[in-house]
């Protein structure tokens, strides 16, 4: 059976036993004394996160054992456990709970799994000032769906897009929060409806896309579908727009639905959309 080896940082236990004060160094001189005892306690997320490292690179191992039965491989657990977590980062729903269950992460929130990495790496590296761990990580993503740093930028500028741990209102846990309530004056709406308005007509114009009208879902998307409807008319694309309320109104006109009359196809257009909650509350358009 072949030897499965790995470099597992996260077992600290391990780095007192890869040499001894009396070892030569590579100039002959005598190489630091091990590391036997951590300069200070660690967390309990901390804790947590060694455990979870240390189980997830046993079962790694096992997997990858009965994989590879008539090869040798070399693998790091620690950059497997680090690269799912950032995708961790980015899943939400079921997909994320599947990850966190897979990485043992437990009861662990994914601020404190990300707090908790960062400050064991931290103490990782001041352990032997003779040594330097350095760790390299990207993210890869459809290359189809490209990333607007624009739009990105202007969103965290004004601190609309903001990153942590939050959960939606379908309940689902989610990496970010985007607050459109925070474009809140006439410049930032009139910027945002711009990137709408743009990337709406880029669609258009990729085959990507085709709408007769657009829909705002009360209430955040009545500003965005009159903001974007004012943009694309400035563009030179007129289109009417229509809105909804949540309760319906017993005099003038009356009913749910406020604007053009609902025709052709229908682009909703929204802050977020987590769920299909603010579509089924558009149940005139189906």
């Amino acid at each position: 059976m072949s030897l499965n080896r790995s470099v597992a940082a996260v077992s600290l236990a391990l780095l007192a036993a890869c040499s001894s004060a009396t070892d030569p160094g590579p100039g002959g001189g005598a190489q630091p004394a091990p590391v036997e005892n951590l300069p200070r306690q660690l967390t309990a997320g901390e804790q947590t996160i060694v455990s979870a490292a240390n189980d997830f690179s046993f079962g790694l191992f096992r997997n990858i054992a009965a994989a590879k039965k008539d090869s040798n491989a070399f693998t790091s657990p620690l950059s497997a456990s680090m690269a799912l977590g950032m995708t961790m980062n980015g899943a939400a729903g079921t997909t994320y709970d599947a990850m966190h269950s897979t990485l043992r992460f437990g009861d662990l929130s994914r601020t404190e799994v990300n707090e908790s990495y960062k400050s064991l790496i931290e103490l990782i590296r001041g352990l032997d000032k003779s040594t330097q761990l350095q760790i390299a990580n990207s993210i890869w993503y459809e290359q189809t769906w490209p990333f607007r740093q624009e739009f990105l930028a202007f969103a965290l500028s004004r601190d609309v897009l903001r990153f942590g741990d939050f959960v939606t209102k379908a309940g689902r846990r989610t990496p970010y929060f985007f607050n459109a309530g925070l474009f809140d004056d006439g410049a930032k709406l009139g910027r945002l409806a711009e990137f709408y308005a743009r990337r709406l007509l880029l669609s258009r114009e990729r085959g990507e896309l085709e709408f007769d009208m657009l829909f705002g879902p009360a209430y955040k998307g009545i500003v965005l579908a009159a903001a974007v409807a004012i943009e694309l008319a400035r563009l030179g694309h007129n289109v009417p727009f229509a809105y909804n309320r949540k309760e319906a109104k017993d005099h003038g006109e009356g009913g749910t639905l406020v604007g053009a009359t609902l025709a052709g196809r229908v682009l909703i257009i929204d802050d977020v959309i987590s769920s299909r909650d603010a579509v089924d509350r558009t149940g005139p358009i189906r």
